[in-house]
């Protein structure tokens, strides 16, 4: 845990409620700027099934809501076995990983097969010029869940101290609104980087109009977005199984 993440542990101990409330929303916003969280796969999964503004917001919804559900399950699980010896959450956190990073994998695999599929058949209406162009699916519910979870089910481990501590105080009300805060951050940090994407493509999009060689590589992000699905998955199961292993 940072020095940052320190500060939602003080400011459960002696801020007041809103104080307590706003430096759980900013830890969140920058906790989920730190390597990992998903934010590349929420990128690359926005540009390969050509997402809009509100699979953006809706993967920030999910995100926010898988972590929250995740702090709280895990947590209330992992102190009714150990009670008031409930410490790490690390054993649980690494078979988690490699549960998400497996499902990260699946996805990708699925997409990248959609995707280079989609791209033979405009190669083929365009030399051909029968059939249609194009008719991958934007999104699927089940997509913008397993990306979500690459950053949002595994539970931070300031998020968890933070219930442990409220549980062995007394204080559970309080925890859980700063986790479910926490979590908010999570969200709008999620939310930002996808509506960047979002634009950053668009933008290529118009510019790619007035010339054929951008043309060209936009026609190529889907396949390049998925690609990279499948790459992160490789290296989130890579690094989980290392943990394991190490463990």
């Amino acid at each position: 845990m940072t020095g940052f993440d320190a500060r939602l542990l003080d400011a459960f101990d002696h801020a007041l409620w809103p104080m307590a409330i706003a430096v759980a929303l900013l830890v969140g916003a920058a906790h989920a700027l730190r390597p990992g969280h998903g934010k590349t796969l929420v990128a690359a999964y926005l540009v390969a099934e050509r997402g809009r503004w509100m699979h953006a917001a809706a993967l920030a919804v999910i995100v926010a809501g898988l972590h929250t559900v995740s702090v709280l399950t895990i947590g209330l699980l992992w102190w009714a076995v150990a009670g008031e010896r409930a410490g790490s959450i690390e054993p649980v956190a690494v078979w988690g990983r490699l549960a998400v990073a497996l499902m990260v994998l699946a996805l990708g695999a699925i997409v990248l097969h959609r995707q280079w599929r989609a791209f033979q058949r405009r190669r083929e209406h365009r030399h051909h010029h029968h059939g249609p162009a194009d008719g991958v699916a934007p999104w699927s519910w089940a997509g913008l869940f397993a990306i979500a979870s690459a950053g949002a089910l595994i539970p931070s481990p300031a998020a968890f101290l933070l219930l442990v501590s409220g549980l062995l105080t007394g204080r559970v009300a309080l925890a859980v609104v700063m986790v479910a805060c926490f979590g908010i951050g999570l969200a709008a940090t999620v939310l930002a980087v996808g509506l960047m994407v979002i634009a950053g493509r668009d933008w290529l999009g118009r510019k790619a109009k007035a010339n054929r060689q951008l043309m060209r590589i936009g026609a190529l992000a889907p396949l390049v977005g998925a690609t990279a699905i499948v790459c992160g998955g490789f290296v989130l199961s890579a690094t989980a199984l290392a943990a394991l292993v190490g463990a």
